[in-house]
């Protein structure tokens, strides 16, 4: 495989290409934004498939999994536009919770009080 560095041009002609596919401007500007800080994080070196794995597991440590894989997403176009698509990530898995923590679930007297506020409001309402 060829070396890849990414560079300032070549992420300008990848949102030249999103535009033309009709991106929005917040898109382009959230892409814009996360691969000129993924460039910083190469410092000029050629992109490697390890250093991608650290630059991920940096991000595991400083953002919600939601965010990474917002970060993720805007690399693994940009590498795709490049034609490596060896050097995509997989997307870290986000589990949503089943069931309500304890803590935010209603006590009966919190359940009857809003019930008869409930009630009382119906009253006044009907008159």
């Amino acid at each position: 495989m060829q070396e890849l560095f990414i560079t300032k041009e070549s992420v300008e002609c990848y949102l030249e290409a999103l535009k033309l596919q009709e991106k929005s401007k917040g898109t382009l500007e959230k892409y814009r934004r996360e691969l000129y800080r993924l460039m910083a994080f190469f410092q000029g070196k050629s992109v490697e498939k390890e250093d991608l794995l650290q630059w991920k597991a940096a991000l595991e440590i400083q953002y919600h999994p939601a965010g990474v894989n917002c970060k993720i997403v805007a690399a693994n176009g940009f590498f795709a536009f490049m034609g490596r698509y060896d050097l995509r990530m997989k997307l870290l898995k986000i589990q949503k919770e089943i069931f309500c923590p304890e803590e935010k679930e209603l006590t009966k007297e919190e359940y009857v009080r809003l019930i008869r506020a409930a009630e009382k409001k119906r009253l006044e309402v009907e008159g």
